[in-house]
């Protein structure tokens, strides 16, 4: 009788734990089911500052913003990675002694500026002078990427020196060390101005589909923010 007993305490343990194992597969499996349909498929583009762009690969060509030292001349270009140069247009004429300048090619067009100070020296005293800055100039382009036709131009503020730019969404940003400018990229027609802004040295400024986020001066010289537009 007592053999009996214990036979059926095993065979009853034994269907529990079969039915337990039933029961926690189903619920994993139901669990990982859930995870994978939850993950987002690719659609094909991917996050590039911001702003969606095409994932397909893009022509194996360099684009160039050069200004020769004994020239006032700006030049922009194209060359192919062998170095063969596909164009070069004329993109501005300065007459400043510092220049500094930045591009991005975007959905088949190229976007520029340039942004130069006039530096000179003064004398403030016999055998002793200081280097003076003066005059500022912004300048603005845009062109075609394989035909290098220049599509539009325009002066921006020159208030400040440009510290960068970005695209996004058919507009481009320009910003200084206290304003951020916005253009319409298919024209370069102005759009608005943020200038109750003090950014850092060096802004670093990141363009989204939905808000520009900065770094900038806090409500004193010890703080320091993130904003967002």
């Amino acid at each position: 009788m007592k053999n009996f007993v214990s036979e059926h305490r095993i065979l009853a343990l034994v269907i529990s734990g079969i039915v337990v194992l039933v029961v926690g597969s189903v619920i994993l499996g139901s669990f990982l089911l859930y995870r994978i349909q939850g993950i987002p498929k690719p659609t094909g583009t991917i996050e590039t500052s911001g702003c969606a762009t095409s994932s397909a690969p893009k022509d194996k060509t360099l684009y160039v913003l050069s200004k020769p030292r004994s020239d006032s001349t700006v030049y922009i270009s194209a060359v192919d990675t062998n170095g063969q140069e596909r164009w070069t247009q004329n993109f501005a004429t300065l007459s400043a002694s510092f220049t500094r300048g930045s591009l991005e090619e975007k959905n088949g067009l190229v976007y520029a500026f340039v942004t130069s100070q006039v530096q000179q020296r003064r004398q403030v005293r016999p055998g002793h002078t200081v280097l003076q800055s003066g005059k500022i100039t912004n300048i603005a382009a845009a062109y075609d990427a394989n035909s290098g036709n220049k599509l539009w131009n325009m002066q921006a503020p020159s208030d400040d020196l440009i510290e960068g730019m970005s695209i996004c969404n058919d507009m481009i940003y320009l910003w200084t060390g206290n304003a951020i400018y916005a253009y319409n990229a298919k024209d370069g027609s102005p759009l608005w101005r943020s200038n109750k802004l003090t950014l850092l040295n060096l802004p670093r400024i990141v363009v989204t589909n939905n808000a520009i986020v900065l770094t900038s001066r806090g409500k004193d010289i010890y703080h320091v923010g993130i904003y967002a537009l």
